[in-house]
């Protein structure tokens, strides 16, 4: 039997309770493209993973962040504005996407939120954590 170059290989994908419906990207990271997360919506979610899905390491960690989020954002937004030192720290960040790591290795504990910028065409801003009081702010281009 001769195989079709054309035709695609579905990705796998299953329906997690903490993470909604999810598929496995060519990276190895399961994605939800059209997540809902603390009253944002149409976010991406990447859980760094297998094809065993995420494990409960990652869906713990989840469960965490979801229920100190509210608490965590006021800092994030700080940590973002002093990052941008040349505009004023009540600039509208819009969260976009959420990475979960795999929490199989110490080193594979550092996980990160993007977020966009009203009006910035340029830049993506996001924040690593590896604990839930050390924020790092960055931009990508």
């Amino acid at each position: 039997m001769i195989r079709n170059p054309f035709r695609r290989t579905p990705r796998p994908s299953l329906n997690a309770r903490t993470f909604g419906a999810i598929s496995m990207t060519p990276g190895k990271c399961w994605e939800n493209r059209a997540f809902r997360f603390a009253g944002y919506e149409g976010m991406q979610l990447l859980v760094d993973g297998d094809e065993g899905g995420p494990n409960q390491a990652q869906r713990h960690f989840f469960e965490e962040l979801s229920a100190r989020y509210a608490e965590l954002e006021p800092r994030i937004r700080q940590a973002l504005s002093a990052y941008r030192e040349d505009h004023p720290p009540q600039e509208h960040f819009r969260l976009t996407a959420i990475y979960v790591p795999s929490f199989r290795e110490q080193q594979s504990r550092t996980w990160r939120l993007w977020y966009d910028l009203e009006g910035e065409e340029h830049f993506t801003y996001g924040v690593e954590m590896s604990d839930w009081n050390r924020i790092v702010p960055f931009a990508e281009d």
